[in-house]
């Protein structure tokens, strides 16, 4: 054979090798989703693009044991409408990829159902979600038209293989989803039974890390802000731009959300029209103000009850007894959420009842408590003169300081007031002195213990309103004032340090604080160990009883060491992990732990470069 049919030979081995390759790699889809648009004769699945892909083949039936499908159906994109459907039916999809040498496999079925006959429904508000613990949420919607409801989910995007549901016919769709896993990210859906209404890449959750677990944890804050004004959506975008990309676990509201009166309607205008891609993905841990009591008085009979927009629109814990306050954990931080408008507050009262049972069994690392009145301000209100303000500091604070609670938010005065680190102040402001200051400096204070003295009251009412200040200004408790800028708060919560940054609307930090104490029961003898994202796994349950399961996220396929450390730095268990696929779960008996009595231990994974840490309690 001549040296130019060896050159003929060997294009062609390689063309067909080529075009064998490339189809080989049409990827099929299997992000099949349900659609956003259905009426009951017509609906649009979709599904994420291929690489290389030319265009698409979908085949569709009805939902039947040997219901037969339709012929191909060709697409040039991502989505297809389905028409002359018929009602009230379970429907069935399949997608092939076409690329310019091959096609793919058909993808396993996607599915959905038509609505009624001559109805069509879709989502109004939301959806939204309200304090994520470390196995649950409650997921909230809102559609124009009477429907049923469910929520699917999942853990791998477009693999949703999760569903909660309720036969119910409302408006207001409010479903708690359990069973989760902690300090995992999950990926949802929402929607009428068989059919969803809303699935895109931003709706995802993450559940909050186990009890007393160190991972670093951000928090937004934001008070006195629904009230539709240009310096409101500047404040949300310089968050965006602060954080993007960035993971948030929750946003806790400071009271004022909904201005004047919190109706409805001015929820949906002014809050719920303003953050719809906040709402989809970070969790809400709300307080209420006067202006959410409709301004109806303090501790009024109308105040005292519940018959107000803000109770219906949010799904909130009643650990308390009442959805007016509650308390939550969230890794090593404890939220405590009062009423300080529509609840009694006096040492008699339910609400100081709860509270100091709450305080008492505490454990976490950090308290952070927030409610909408400052017990110290001099900005758009003056907390000497004013009835709530002066209660909050009598019958309020005493209590928080006892049980050494870290940080203090409130809203109510559109101003940026953050205090010394003090305690023991009651009284007027010509009445703080030194002797109020536990640790002088600026924005770098520590604690010798878990619930040692010293706290920071923080006042953030401007990220919706910036107003004139009373006489005074700045209170002589605060080290920094501001009556100038709109903007929130950015609270990082990594182990045992907490810092606090003043964002403003414009996207620069005017104000900052930290404050770190001790380890939070950590033995001497692993002190050094670290956190580090990279190596990540869950505990659970915890607290453990009998035993509990350790759930590898993602690591390499390799060995890595597991040691397990009672309080007082010794080693009670060890072994070596071999992973040999992500997502592995072992179990843990506490018979296998040497000398297991209840208490905390700390759990350590480690390879060759770094190691990570979890606490659990064995009861």
């Amino acid at each position: 054979m001549n040296q130019k049919n060896n050159f003929l030979l060997i294009s062609l081995l390689l063309l067909t090798f080529s075009k064998n390759l490339t189809a080989q790699n049409c990827g099929t889809p299997d992000f099949l989703l349900f659609g956003t648009l259905h009426t009951s004769s017509s609906s649009t699945p979709y599904w994420d693009s291929i690489p290389g892909a030319t265009s698409y083949n979908v085949e569709y039936r009805i939902r039947n044991i040997g219901a037969a499908y339709s012929a191909p159906i060709s697409t040039n994109t991502n989505s297809l409408l389905l028409t002359n459907l018929t009602p009230s039916t379970n429907y069935e999809f399949i997608v092939q990829s076409v690329c310019e040498f091959g096609t793919s496999q058909f993808s396993p079925s996607g599915w959905f159902t038509t609505l009624a006959n001559g109805s069509s429904t879709s989502i109004t508000r939301g959806p939204y979600m309200t304090v994520a613990t470390s196995s649950s949420v409650t997921i909230q919607w809102k559609t124009d038209l009477d429907c049923n409801t469910e929520v699917t989910f999942g853990t791998i995007a477009g693999n949703l293989n999760k569903q909660v549901s309720n036969s119910a016919i409302t408006t207001n769709h409010s479903i708690l989803v359990t069973d989760l896993l902690p300090n995992t990210k999950y990926y949802y859906s929402v929607g009428i039974i068989g059919t969803s209404l809303q699935e895109t890449a931003e709706n995802y959750f993450y559940t909050a890390p186990s009890d007393n677990n160190l991972d670093t944890c951000r928090f937004w804050v934001t008070g006195d802000f629904g009230n539709g004004s240009s310096a409101q959506f500047a404040v949300r975008n310089s968050f965006s731009n602060y954080t993007s990309g960035k993971k948030v676990n929750g946003w806790l509201w400071l009271g004022d959300n909904a201005y004047a009166n919190g109706t409805d309607q001015e929820y949906q205008n002014n809050v719920f029209d303003v953050y719809p891609a906040q709402f989809k993905n970070i969790p809400v841990f709300p307080a209420p103000g006067n202006h959410d009591y409709a301004q109806s008085g303090y501790q009024s009979t109308a105040s005292l009850g519940t018959n107000f927009p803000y109770f219906n629109i949010f799904s909130i814990p009643t650990n308390s007894g009442t959805e007016k306050y509650y308390s939550t954990n969230y890794g090593n931080i404890h939220f405590i959420a009062l009423d300080s408008y529509g609840s009694y507050n006096s040492s008699s009262s339910a609400m100081f009842r709860w509270l100091e049972n709450d305080l008492s069994n505490n454990n976490q690392q950090w308290t952070v408590v927030y409610f909408h009145h400052p017990p110290y301000t001099k900005g758009s209100h003056d907390s000497d003169n004013e009835s709530e303000l002066i209660d909050i500091r009598n019958n309020i604070i005493p209590l928080l300081e006892s049980n050494g609670v870290d940080l203090v938010l409130s809203g109510h005065s559109h101003s940026y007031e953050r205090s010394k680190f003090i305690k023991g102040h009651f009284g007027t402001e010509n009445t703080f002195n030194s002797s109020h200051i536990i640790q002088s400096g600026s924005d770098s204070y520590s604690k010798t213990s878990r619930t040692g003295n010293g706290t920071i009251y923080a006042v953030c009412g401007v990220s919706g309103k910036v107003s004139s200040t009373t006489s005074g200004f700045p209170h002589n408790a605060m080290q920094y004032s501001n009556a100038n800028n709109y903007g929130s708060m950015i609270l990082d919560f990594k182990g045992n340090s907490l810092t606090g940054q003043f964002l403003t609307s414009t996207g620069s930090i005017l104000d900052s604080f930290t404050i770190t104490k001790p380890p939070l029961n950590i033995p001497s003898a692993v002190s050094e160990i670290t956190n580090n994202n990279s190596l990540n796994f869950d505990v659970f349950p915890n607290p453990a009883n009998k035993e509990f399961n350790i759930l590898f996220n993602g690591l390499k396929d390799k060995n890595y060491k597991l040691n397990i450390y009672n309080t007082s730095g010794q080693m009670v268990f060890e072994n070596t992990i071999e992973l040999e696929k992500n997502n592995t779960e072992i179990v843990i008996s506490k018979n296998e732990i040497k000398q297991c009595v209840p208490g905390i231990y700390l759990i350590s994974i480690s390879d060759e470069n770094e190691s990570a840490t979890r606490s659990i309690i064995i009861e």
